[in-house]
């Protein structure tokens, strides 16, 4: 993370310099904190006006290449709206793993229509998981400390029993407990969660589908495929063939 901020940091010094070298105005200061006061409150009304903003910004001179000067941009906006976030409730640690995911995202693609569509999925990602922390403030401790257990263990075959050992419960209760306070049973969240994360590293990394089957702990690529067509309706080759962003 220490890179990463020294990156971010380099970055915001370079644009303040590059603004007073031309004397390009921003965006008044009183309407920025406006429009990421309601990202951070979780309102996705504001977006469209964000992309927009974001396509038409003429004021920040960060590179003579039009696509290098978007992905600066890019890292700029989606700093200040991960920071935003985790003022709006998100894990800290979740939002930066966000940022860094599509930062990188951002690095591979070759059209500034491409760093747009992916600045409204982030944008879009980041008001979802502020609406989640909020739905989370409801939750009981025990609940909260599940969900970031399973969170933080996505690459290993996660059970009730290693859940419930982790926080001192009986498997049934702690089963009970989740289902109600989420409306969902564990093992459906799990499976809900694993293939979440299968999407985005056949989206935007170039393991192979057996790999990250294997990564999320899938007892075997058969049924991976099984489980992922279920829920997303193509098998994880058909979903890397439609969606990955391809470095041309």
């Amino acid at each position: 993370m220490a890179d990463n901020e020294r990156n971010i940091n380099k970055i915001l010094t370079d644009i303040a310099f590059t603004q007073r070298e031309y004397e390009q105005p921003h965006h008044p200061y009183d309407l920025e904190l406006k429009r990421y006061g309601q990202l951070r409150e979780g309102k996705d009304d504001v977006i469209d006006t964000m992309v927009e903003s974001f396509i038409n910004n003429r004021s920040s001179h960060l590179s003579s290449d039009p696509l290098r000067c978007k992905q600066y941009l890019f890292v700029v906006c989606l700093t200040i709206a991960t920071r935003n976030a985790i003022e709006g409730g998100v894990n800290a640690e979740e939002a930066y793993n966000l940022s860094d995911h599509y930062i990188s995202a951002a690095d591979i693609c070759r059209t500034i229509d491409d760093i747009a569509l992916l600045y409204r999925e982030a944008l879009h990602k980041i008001v979802m998981l502020v609406r989640e922390s909020q739905r989370n403030s409801i939750y009981s401790p025990y609940v909260l400390k599940a969900l970031d257990y399973i969170h933080l263990h996505l690459h290993s075959a996660i059970t009730i029993g290693a859940i419930s050992q982790h926080l001192g419960l009986t498997p049934n209760y702690l089963s009970a407990l989740f289902s109600k306070e989420t409306s969902t049973p564990i093992a459906t969240y799990v499976r809900a969660k694993k293939i979440y994360a299968a999407q985005n590293l056949l989206k935007y990394s170039e393991y192979a589908p057996t790999d990250i089957g294997n990564y999320l702990a899938f007892s075997s690529h058969s049924h991976f495929i099984s489980v992922f067509k279920k829920a997303t309706g193509m098998t994880p080759k058909e979903y890397r063939d439609h969606y990955f962003r391809r470095n041309k």
